[in-house]
């Protein structure tokens, strides 16, 4: 596979005639990620409440909840490096078989280790799938333009989480199989999608130069802090979704309006990646890093003292805001801190999932201990000391 990928770099070269046909191709893979997270939401959206009726504590249910994470976080690195020799084609196919198979399984699981081993599961699948596409899709975009489709492909697959989360709560209530029907149909659907692109983009060769040249267009203590946020958002963003059942019992709300509430944060989150994508300049200032970790701090002070629906709601809204700049910020920032940017966007994916490992797990085992406005009450604290901290410690220093 290796030598496969080192003949297709070197005949892989940009004309002027490919530029359509390359249009089309990433049109493909922004419906590809869509689909991709429309299913990956359905079928990750009712693994916590299964583990709920399954007898799981909170700290279980937290566990439940981050599991998918713990593989994803462990695996995003190494499918970032394995993909050049293995292919870039190959793992998201595999990716996708297995995650069917998942589906089928994941209905009639009645243990609840076993079902935290299936959704251990998914995040393998999902590291072996999203990190290889990335680095795939790159090499069918000029270099110029890879910041607003990165934008569009951000919206994409957003909106696709948006609308998993949405049907995922209905079907879940009407029966518990329907999700993970629904899902593999859609991974079908991706695997026929993906199969007639071509395992390598003609702007490949033009990429492996480029990460020859030594090129840093941002300093990397800012491409740290952009990862460090992105995990804090995204960690919060976990702890939410993952103690939902928990949070629900308290204000009697149903998967199916849980649902609704996830729905609206990732909503939110597309409105803020289509209002920036033609923006410039933004995705390196500090001060925009700072302002969304501030957004997110917001969000967590309305789900922490929330006593009605409403309150969920302006909460979420600052989630999705948050998450969806601080990706925009970590991805724009991988890609452009150094001459490996393949391996920074396996560290961006790995840190994204860190975060929904550990929010909801390190969440579950504050309310065994407390109760369940804790865990979001200890972000909130924690969030604006590192705000604070950033500031003092890096605000005159220039991302250059």
């Amino acid at each position: 596979m290796a030598a496969e990928n080192n003949v297709s770099i070197e005949q892989a070269v940009p004309a002027e005639g490919t530029v359509r046909l390359n249009r089309g191709i990433q049109t493909r893979f922004l419906f590809v990620a869509f689909l991709m997270d429309m299913a990956g939401l359905a079928v990750s959206f009712p693994i916590p409440w299964i583990a709920d009726k399954l007898g799981a504590n909170p700290l279980e249910l937290g566990i439940a909840a981050a599991a998918w994470s713990v593989t994803y976080t462990s695996l995003s690195v190494f499918f970032g490096h394995s993909a050049e020799r293995w292919g870039y084609k190959r793992l998201p196919l595999l990716a996708l078989g297995i995650m069917v198979s998942l589906c089928c399984l994941v209905p009639i699981t009645g243990n609840l280790y076993l079902l935290i081993a299936e959704a251990m599961g998914m995040g393998a699948c999902f590291a072996m799938f999203w990190t290889p596409v990335i680095s795939w899709l790159s090499g069918f975009v000029e270099p110029d333009r890879m910041g607003p489709l990165m934008s569009r492909f951000s919206m994409s697959w957003n909106a696709g989480a948006m609308l998993g989360l949405l049907f995922s709560g209905n079907l879940f209530e009407w029966a518990g199989w329907l999700p993970f029907a629904v899902g593999a149909a859609i991974f079908v659907s991706v695997g026929w999608l993906l199969v007639p692109i071509a395992p390598l983009g003609p702007f490949a060769r033009q990429r492996h130069e480029e990460a020859s040249s030594g090129r840093e267009e941002v300093a990397l203590w800012f491409l740290y802090l952009a990862w460090f946020a992105n995990f804090l958002a995204w960690a919060a963003v976990g702890m939410v979704s993952g103690l939902f059942p928990e949070l629900a019992k308290l204000l009697r709300i149903g998967p199916a309006l849980a649902g609704v509430l996830l729905f609206i944060a990732c909503a939110a989150r597309v409105g803020i990646l289509l209002s920036l994508q033609w923006r410039t300049g933004w995705q390196t200032r500090l001060v925009s890093l700072l302002l969304a970790q501030g957004i997110l701090a917001v969000g967590l002070l309305f789900v922490a003292e929330a006593h009605q629906v409403s309150w969920l709601v302006f909460g979420m809204v600052g989630l999705g805001i948050a998450s969806g700049m601080t990706y925009l910020i970590s991805i724009h920032a991988s890609l452009n801190a150094s001459a490996h940017p393949s391996r920074n966007v396996g560290f961006h994916e790995a840190f994204l999932g860190a975060g929904s490992l550990l929010g909801p797990a390190i969440g579950g085992a504050i309310v065994k201990f407390s109760h369940i406005r804790a865990p979001y009450r200890c972000m909130l604290v924690f969030m604006l000391s590192m705000i604070a901290v950033q500031w003092l410690r890096f605000g005159r220093r220039k991302n250059r």
